[in-house]
């Protein structure tokens, strides 16, 4: 039940045990102030004599004074442990006989900090220092973690606002996936991403988006409360936002409160197929990650501009690659990216024309007029069918279905997005020369098509015309 103090790295001792707390009280945790000489922070307890008082102390004179900072615990709830977060001074956080409290002015003032904690002993905590995470010990329930403690940082500002951003701490690229379902019994990891924190006083009417820009001012990406990320509109329910499946589909959640939205670092994936794509597809449209940088993001309500908060992209620190290797990867897999989309809206373009067509013609009853017309719409619509069949593959259904029917442009870009990204390296060579030589064909099969909407289309619209048909447009959408 004493306290100790040496000045001189442990030759001497000088005995600074508090009077202001009882004999044989037993001393758990002295926290050396990770700002101030001089200061320290102790929690005891004295449970075993009856007396189930929480004991914090505090000194600024190395033990010569202290003072009793309990104010807020709640009488009985014993203390075990107190810590001083290494970031931020003045924030404490304690671990009593059932939980957790924190204080945000040194000690005066002390609230729960319990939040989905179970009622348990807690025996001791540590702060994160790199990551701003706080791990807690109990006794009988585990170890605990709350992730990334920095959006407490900023509470004061909150109260002030009818809409805040929490502005993140530096967000790691790591590589990996968290998993969560509501019956498992182990941790969840960390969510791989930006997990972005916004306050809204009231509930809003008004669409709510949240975009994000690099350090130029170039959009990455747009997400919204009423639209999915491929600018659909979503249907809200009662149990919404309790899926966290959904939470992390990349819609923005909007409730009175503090809500979060998880961005995965990613830019917009490549355009895909519309419609009438039921073959194998084996390559990837998914968008590259951001790399290390500097970036902005803007919490928009309609129009206005609600808030805006810079944070950082930072590189793993366990790989090797550079920076500047990361930036290479990610402008490869953009070019990618964007070949694989041109590749996927010229297959659009065919099957929306195609569509068209049928449709114009389906509804005529005059067999001759029929023939007459199909002179001039079939071999068009082979020509359009030549070139989708290299653009893509839709006979293959099954990845057996590949041995008889290989794959395609598509298929092959789509596939090299996956083999770029498969970590995180600067590309090789070879990876350029196989995307110079399948961008090559692309643009060679994606001129013939744009070659045939100028020549030949013009042509079957003036039958059409004639015919007092309806005219095929060849513009993309």
């Amino acid at each position: 039940g004493l306290i100790h103090v040496s000045k001189d790295n442990g030759k001497s001792w000088t005995n600074v045990t508090p009077k202001i707390i009882p004999d044989w009280t037993m001393i758990s945790i002295i926290e050396p102030s990770n700002f101030d000489e001089g200061t320290a922070y102790v929690a005891a307890t004295n449970y075993k004599s009856d007396d189930t008082k929480p004991y914090l102390l505090k000194t600024n004179d190395y033990g010569v004074s202290w003072r009793i900072i309990t104010n807020g615990i709640r009488n009985g709830d014993y203390t075990r442990v107190i810590r001083e977060d290494p970031n931020r001074k003045g924030l404490l956080v304690c671990g009593t006989e059932t939980g957790v409290y924190i204080s945000f002015d040194d000690g005066n003032i002390w609230q729960t900090l319990q939040l989905n904690l179970p009622n348990t002993p807690v025996h001791d905590m540590q702060f994160q220092k790199r990551d701003h995470d706080l791990v807690i010990a109990t006794h009988g329930r585990s170890f605990w973690i709350l992730d990334d403690v920095t959006p407490l940082y900023q509470l004061a500002n909150v109260s002030k606002s009818k809409y805040f951003l929490y502005k993140p701490g530096p967000i790691v690229r790591w590589q990996g996936n968290s998993y969560y379902n509501s019956t498992m019994q182990d941790g969840e990891n960390a969510p791989h991403g930006a997990l972005f924190r916004y306050y809204l006083k009231q509930k809003p009417d008004t669409e709510l988006t949240l975009k994000f820009f690099n350090s130029k001012g170039d959009t990455i990406i747009t997400y919204s409360s009423v639209k999915d990320k491929n600018d659909e509109p979503i249907k809200i329910s009662k149990e919404f936002y309790q899926d966290v499946k959904l939470k992390r589909q990349g819609i923005l959640p909007v409730d009175s409160g503090m809500n979060a939205f998880l961005w995965d670092l990613r830019y917009p994936d490549a355009r895909n197929i519309k419609e009438g794509n039921k073959a194998k597809f084996m390559g990837s449209i998914v968008g590259p990650y951001s790399p290390p940088g500097n970036y902005f993001a803007k919490l928009f309500l309609g129009d206005s501009i609600l808030a805006v908060q810079n944070f950082d992209i930072v590189r793993d620190p366990r790989i090797e690659a550079t920076d500047e290797d990361l930036q290479h990867q990610f402008e490869l897999l953009q070019k990618i990216n964007k070949k694989l989309g041109e590749v996927h809206e010229g297959v659009n373009r065919i099957r929306e024309i195609t569509k068209k067509i049928n449709s114009t013609l389906e509804p005529i009853k005059d067999t001759i007029l029929t023939h007459e017309v199909k002179k001039v719409t079939q071999p068009f619509l082979d020509s359009l069918k030549k070139v989708e069949e290299e653009l893509t593959q839709p006979k293959a259904v099954t990845n057996y279905d590949l041995f008889n029917y290989p794959n395609r442009l598509d298929d092959r870009i789509g596939s090299l997005t996956s083999i770029v990204s498969a970590a995180d390296s600067k590309p090789t060579q070879p990876m350029y020369d196989v995307f110079e030589d399948l961008s090559k064909r692309a643009d060679i099969q994606l001129n013939k098509l744009n070659l045939i909407l100028t020549t030949q289309l013009s042509a079957l619209n003036k039958i059409i015309e004639d015919k007092k048909l309806y005219l095929i447009s060849g513009e993309k959408k």
